[in-house]
């Protein structure tokens, strides 16, 4: 009896959802230090888009084929 072993690969909702939950994660601690964060304005409205949806994910095939072979 043979089993499959599944490929380690994350398809593109996963990739969003890991994504949203990482902004989640960089502004509860942003809220969490107050004064003493050293997030800029711009980077909580870069973080409040992605978590709204606002930003597109752009993912080039072609570069995660290279990035997983050797051209050797």
């Amino acid at each position: 009896m043979t089993t499959a072993i599944k490929p380690n690969t994350m398809n593109l909702d996963q990739i969003k959802t890991e994504l949203i939950n990482a902004a989640q994660a960089k502004l509860k601690a942003h809220a969490q230090m107050g004064a003493s964060s050293r997030l800029s304005i711009l980077e909580v409205a870069q973080l409040r888009d992605i978590i709204a949806g606002n930003v597109e994910l752009n993912v080039n095939p072609s570069a995660q084929f290279f990035g997983l072979h050797s051209l050797n």
